[in-house]
């Protein structure tokens, strides 16, 4: 039987619409909350993803399709309930707002789950998929967790009112393999779903068919909440007056700021999963350019996740980035700086470690892009334009179990005042609200935190403004307990951001 069984809401699923039958929803909600996420590590994600094939691919979209709902439910909750500071202030709509786009994408997975039940019986499973690849042998395959087998396996541990009879004259019954009558309006049609049945076990192209549809429904979650972030940004600055100072209080609130992590580090983990399948699917069906796989062998890729990153490279692409950011800047504010301050790069060009490349580029595109324009903001204060400036110092320290990545600049340090909002959401030196609405889909790409590759995420990236840069990339980094992100800050000469990644990708997703 299916992990939770889903509730075949006859015909509720198929029409339910969350705010015309919010009762329902939220019962259906609830039920998935129960659940804990599972905890994964990257090295486990890696791992399993190491030769992807169809058997892998449908075994990851099974396990995903049994995940999502329990992590939605989880995020559909966390932003339905912010704390009672934001309540008191009338904060509460940009919250509120949000969660409606994860509902109907909730009701989208389980409509899309509950279509294709018949895939989640682990016996049925196995057949299908040997069905495919008779050939091929489970033992060599990092195998789910066993949270997720008794899942699997597990009839519907629904309680009291969802089993009762009123229930299931409301339309409700536990949707099984032979449950066909609830995907079926007539006897014709339960029929018709039989042979398709039939059909499903013996055909390939059937299997091929259904990851193409998983692909697609995965795609459009990743598209349709790409920018999601930004429209929260704008939403809550709405609410707030736009008043900058009004932001960075809010945001200092201890509580307040816990709960963001908890919200943006959810995101975080959801997109990963999500980006991984359907790279592991490209690779899986060639649907890569050889000149990317060849990229992405290079790089040990297994998805969106590297096992052999060569750290020296990515740190190239992102000061180069950083570099032009600080370009475009200097253009549109009619600087007379000739000669920006240069890098220096101290990094053994073999070292390698397990991470997700495009979340490690971001971070130190952020930190290099921060470097450069306090570099150059000093120097304009200082007067003397025509000074060549001191150059940013990197330097990659490689140690048992850890690498540093230690990022010095001479841009005057913090002042203490800014110092203690550093790490809260929306606080910024620039006008953000300007920074959002001069955002183009080009820049929008840059935060939509998984991306294969950095595709386009350089591309009019903006200088400063937005005001949450350092906050994610600090989650970024510490939400698989691979490292952490800390500043040591001497006010007056210059600042040294220090990165710590775990080498081989040991650390496990954080608990939410």
């Amino acid at each position: 039987m299916g992990k939770h069984n889903i509730l075949s809401l006859t015909p509720v699923l198929r029409k339910l619409k969350v705010q015309e039958d919010r009762y329902t929803f939220d019962r259906i909600l609830a039920y998935y909350a129960k659940f804990h996420q599972a905890k994964l590590s990257l090295k486990q994600i890696a791992q399993f993803g190491q030769t992807p094939s169809t058997p892998q691919i449908f075994r990851s979209s099974v396990f995903l399709l049994d995940e999502l709902p329990v992590r939605l439910s989880k995020r559909i909750t966390l932003l339905r309930n912010p704390p009672e500071i934001i309540k008191e202030r009338g904060l509460q709509a940009p919250f509120l707002e949000w969660a409606r786009t994860y509902e109907k994408t909730f009701v989208q997975v389980l409509k899309f789950k509950r279509a294709f039940g018949f895939m989640n019986n682990e016996d049925e499973i196995s057949r299908l998929v040997d069905r495919v690849h008779s050939e091929h042998s489970y033992s060599n395959v990092t195998p789910i967790t066993t949270e997720l087998k008794n899942r699997l396996l597990k009839e519907s541990d629904v309680s009291g009112t969802l089993m009762n009879k009123d229930i299931d004259n409301e339309g409700f019954s536990v949707f099984g393999l032979i449950g066909l009558k609830s995907l079926a309006s007539n006897s014709a049609e339960v029929s018709g779903l039989k042979k398709y049945l039939q059909v499903a076990y013996r055909s390939h192209t059937e299997i091929h068919s259904y990851l193409e549809e998983v692909a697609t429904l995965f795609q459009l979650i990743l598209k349709n909440h790409s920018n999601d972030i930004l429209s929260f940004t704008k939403l809550l600055m709405e609410h707030t007056g736009k008043n900058q100072l009004s932001m960075n209080e809010f945001d200092n609130q201890k509580q307040i700021h816990r709960y963001l992590n908890m919200l943006f580090s959810s995101r975080i983990g959801t997109r990963v999963l999500l980006a991984q399948h359907l790279q592991l699917y490209k690779m899986s069906t060639g649907k890569l350019r050889s000149s990317v796989m060849k990229q992405l062998q290079h790089q040990g890729m297994t998805g969106v996740i590297g096992t052999k990153v060569v750290l020296y490279d990515i740190i190239n692409d992102a000061i180069y980035s950083a570099e032009e950011a600080l370009n475009r800047y200097l253009q549109e504010s009619n600087s007379s700086i000739v000669e920006p301050p240069e890098f220096e790069l101290n990094c053994d060009p073999e070292l390698t470690v397990t991470c997700i490349p495009a979340h490690l580029w971001h971070v130190v595109f952020e930190v290099c892009k921060n470097s450069l324009r306090a570099t150059v903001d000093k120097h304009i204060q200082e007067g003397d334009t025509s000074k060549q400036m001191h150059p940013i110092v990197i330097t990659v320290l490689e140690g048992t179990d850890d690498v540093v990545i230690k990022i010095a600049d001479r841009g005057g340090g913090i002042a203490p005042e800014v110092l203690k909002h550093i790490w809260s959401y929306h606080y910024s030196t620039n006008n953000t609200v300007d920074a959002v609405e001069k955002l183009t889909q080009s820049e929008k790409d840059q935060y939509t935190l998984v991306n294969s590759a950095q595709q386009g995420a350089q591309d009019n990236a903006p200088m400063a403004g937005l005001g949450f840069g350092l906050p994610l990339s600090k989650l970024m980094i510490r939400h698989y307990g691979n490292g952490d992100l800390h500043i040591n800050n001497l006010y007056g000469y210059g600042c040294e951001v220090s990165i710590t990644l775990n080498k081989r990708g040991d650390g496990v997703e954080r608990k939410l």
